[in-house]
């Protein structure tokens, strides 16, 4: 156990931390310390290693061992995550729509209509991306704004050719995105597109 947090915080030593967190899955008796190595090794291949296929196949033995079902949903979000980050996505539409379809609290439904509207806009269905992304906004105001949710509305529109849409959106919520020029110049941009649309 040691071992295995020396490499992954103080050498930074992750598939060696991989190797002592594997050891404890396989031989402690206590089955708590087994989960938490566990989702260490998951998490290892996901955050730090940003080995997708592998994060899907650990956070998978994840579901398979004692958890409650808020664990259940973030351990499906991320499967769900590292789909999307693989370009697999028809099977992270589809964990994510599993998702949804259970009673998940607000953080991970915030997360996971957040995840289904990237790949929608992924999958340039930007007029489906658009309602998701107004909703969050509608239910959700102030995570949307610090998930910058009205620029990627933003982005939905003027992929569409919905340029007045998009300043609109742009217009209304400057005032919580900073740099305030960034803003202004997408503003500009976009109004210049209007007109030689």
């Amino acid at each position: 156990r040691e071992a295995g947090r020396i490499s992954f915080f103080e050498v930074r030593d992750f598939k060696r931390a991989i190797e002592y967190y594997h050891f404890l899955v396989l031989n402690s008796d206590e089955e708590k310390e087994r989960v938490e190595a566990q989702k260490q090794i998951a998490t290892i291949y996901f955050n730090n290693i940003q080995n997708y296929n592998q994060s899907v196949i650990e956070f998978s033995k994840l579901l398979q061992m004692p958890h409650n079902d808020y664990e259940a949903a973030q351990y499906k979000l991320n499967i769900a995550r590292a789909q999307y980050y693989l370009n697999n996505f028809f099977q992270s539409e589809s964990e994510v729509d599993a998702l949804l379809a259970t009673k998940a609290d607000e953080d991970i439904y915030f997360s996971a209509t957040m995840l289904k509207g990237n790949i929608l806009v992924a999958k340039k269905d930007y007029q489906k991306a658009a309602e998701l992304f107004k909703s969050l906004m509608q239910n959700f105001p102030e995570k949307a704004v610090e998930e910058n949710v009205a620029l990627v509305l933003a982005v939905c529109y003027e992929e569409n050719y919905e340029f007045k849409e998009a300043v609109d959106i742009l217009e209304k919520h400057k005032a919580n995105y900073q740099p305030a020029e960034y803003i202004e110049l997408r503003i500009k941009r976009l109004r210049e597109r209007m007109k030689n649309a």
